[in-house]
């Protein structure tokens, strides 16, 4: 207040505040903050920045008292040519933050606990504003990341106050904004951009897409027809995403902006695949996008062993891509088109797996138990390459083994991630690739790794691929590839040398369990009435008197970290050989049973209880599935074993 205005009497008090209320007609009016600001935001100083434009922004909005004041800040904002320009140039890191600018202005808003304005008016006037420029087809494009920023906020309000006054009309705006979204998006995504600006729609449609209905995002599909490869390109070959691994190679200290919204950008990508509209284009680019993830893995097979920062990256990556694949997986069994899938999925199943394969040091880091999406991926993979196409299978096993460094196993997790992955899938197949491949190429390499591998995880792959190897003579195999009777020879012939070895691993390399499991699988296909045994009858004897001298010249040394019985080497051979005593041929079988309980004499204590019990638990399961060879079982037990006295299970 001016020193003069104390001298007046009232009536001239009334005349000066008069004067002042009207604008001061007799003198220049004082701008406020807000006019330097508005000035500021359409003919911005060659000095001023992007960052202190919405600095300013973050600051005042809030702190805005009328609806007025919210519409016209608005409105000079996207004139501001520092972010919008009728030439539609912007900088994608530039208007990217405007997203994130109005988000926080909206947070901060409605955590104000006593408004002089309140939200819901703040939110309708912004809301206007935006639906003026929407309004101009020239100008839809700028209010994009306005809108997205406004409904980003949406999203995190119920983590505050699920349910604030007037929510219902905050609800009515909320759904006025969205449909603001889809309208503009669709519109600034048709015809030619610059690359910023469409990365930018790109970026804002997948931050919103799980408020957009399917025939609103199919609209947007029919004027950007090309978005999948839109998303896959900047998600792996952008500099504002992946950079086709330079992110993760050079351990950049500020997450891009697309590698922020992987988990977004796969969702929509999974989504836009599902409701594509047009199938033969889907199917062109969808090869030539699998292309470009496969070559992105295969960059990222350099990072010989990641850091901590480097493991995070690669996790993000790894389920992006598995929505981005569980997408288009499930998209071919919704059309389940028998002809199109033969035609199809072998392909794009190898592009995936291959991708999978350079990318399984990162799964095997973080395993896969209840990884429902992996599962489906790799399963529904699997399925259409033993369904459609077995030669392309084998194909991948040349290559996927001829690509792996053997020497490197030890120092590089890329490469023992891709031999676990291709061991995996060959104990998948092994039954139904052609001979000349499994003899004369695969087993050769795993009965070598199983000789010599020193990781752990290695030695049981290999020797689960070799399990079900020898499982694939236990049936009749239908393959065109494979001659059963040779297999049936080739079994018999490598049986005895593999189970040697397995009981040589045994504990060193091989739990009881796992040894345990060997030796069962091996007797079920060598014993009588099976295609081996009939090859070879004296095969099953030779089995039985390997493990029946493992159990003579075992000894009484205790076993690492036994907790419960068996205890000792002796205990743990002799209780293999009661796994497959059910197995033994009728006339014999006494006789292995009088054996069986003579070395379970030479154990004390509990291990004693033990072997008895799992020899009457055998017995019993004899009895069941061979009621003869069970009744002289029972018979025996009652005569030698209770006879002694022994505490057993009855």
């Amino acid at each position: 207040m001016q020193p003069w205005y104390n001298k007046l009497g009232r009536q001239g008090r009334q005349l000066a505040e008069q004067w002042r209320t009207a604008g001061e007609p007799w003198g220049v009016a004082t701008p406020t903050p807000l006019d330097y600001l508005f000035d500021e935001l359409i003919t911005p100083k060659s000095s001023t920045t992007p960052d202190r434009i919405l600095s300013y922004l973050a600051y005042y909005y809030p702190k805005l008292k009328n609806e007025n004041n919210v519409e016209l800040l608005t409105l000079c904002f996207l004139r501001c040519p520092l972010f919008f320009n009728d030439a539609q140039l912007v900088s994608f890191n530039d208007n990217y933050r405007v997203i994130e600018c109005f988000k926080y202005i909206m947070d901060k808003k409605f955590q104000i606990s006593q408004p002089t304005l309140p939200f819901h008016r703040f939110y309708n006037a912004l809301f206007g504003a935006v639906a003026k420029v929407a309004a101009d087809p020239a100008s839809a494009w700028k209010v994009v990341p306005v809108v997205v920023g406004c409904l980003l906020s949406a999203d995190s309000r119920d983590d505050y106050d699920r349910y604030p006054e007037h929510f219902q009309l905050i609800a009515k705006i909320d759904a006025k904004f969205v449909g603001i979204a889809a309208n503009t998006l669709e519109r600034s995504m048709d015809g030619p951009l610059s690359k910023d600006l469409l990365c930018l729609n790109v970026v804002a449609l997948s931050c919103v897409q799980d408020k957009l209905v399917d025939p609103q995002l199919l609209r947007i599909l029919r004027v950007r027809s090309d978005i999948l490869k839109i998303l896959t390109e900047l998600t792996f070959n952008s500099p504002y995403g992946l950079d086709n691994g330079r992110v993760i190679f050079n351990g950049e200290p500020n997450t891009p902006i697309v590698v922020r919204h992987l988990n977004r950008i796969s969702f929509l990508f999974a989504k836009l695949t599902s409701i594509h509209p047009k199938v033969a284009l889907l199917v062109d680019d969808l090869d030539l996008i699998l292309n470009r993830i496969q070559t992105f893995s295969e960059n990222v097979l350099s990072v010989r062993n990641p850091t901590e920062p480097q493991w995070s990256t690669l996790r993000v990556v790894l389920f992006a891509q598995l929505m981005m694949f569980e997408g288009i997986m499930a998209r071919f069994f919704q059309i389940n088109d028998h002809s199109l899938n033969t035609a199809v999925l072998p392909t794009l199943s190898r592009k995936i797996l291959s991708t999978l394969l350079n990318f399984n040091f990162v799964v095997d880091r973080i395993g896969t138990g209840g990884f429902e999406s992996y599962n489906f991926v790799y399963a529904s993979c699997l399925s259409a390459l033993t369904s459609y196409d077995i030669s392309t299978a084998e194909t991948l096993i040349k290559c996927w083994t001829s690509s792996i460094a053997f020497n490197e196993i030890d120092n590089s997790a890329a490469e023992r991630g891709k031999l676990l992955f291709d061991l995996q899938f060959i104990e998948n197949v092994v039954n139904l690739v052609s001979d000349n491949l499994k003899f004369d190429f695969i087993i050769p390499i795993v009965q070598d790794l199983i000789g010599r591998s020193r990781d752990q995880a290695v030695l049981e792959t290999a020797h689960s691929v070799m399990v079900k190897y020898y499982t694939s003579v236990d049936t009749y195999n239908e393959a065109q590839l494979v001659d059963y009777t040779n297999n049936v020879k080739h079994v018999g012939a490598q049986l005895i040398d593999y189970l040697t070895l397995a009981l040589d691993q045994f504990p060193a390399r091989l739990s009881l369990s796992q040894v345990g499991v060997i030796v069962e699988t091996l007797a079920k296909i060598t014993f009588p009435d099976t295609a081996v045994h009939e090859c070879d009858p004296d095969l099953y004897r030779e089995l039985l008197l390997l493990v029946y001298n493992r159990c003579l010249v075992a000894t009484s040394e205790k076993l690492p970290d036994a907790q419960d019985p068996p205890r000792t080497r002796h205990g743990a051979f002799t209780s293999l050989l009661i796994k497959i005593l059910p197995l033994v041929p009728f006339e014999e079988y006494q006789s292995w049973l009088e054996r069986t309980l003579s070395l379970a004499f030479r154990t004390v204590g509990d291990e004693r209880t033990y072997l008895l019990d799992s020899l009457w638990d055998s017995i019993l399961g004899a009895n069941r599935h061979y009621p003869q060879k069970g009744y002289v079982g029972i018979q025996w037990w009652y005569e030698h074993v209770n006879q002694n006295q022994e505490k057993a299970k009855l």
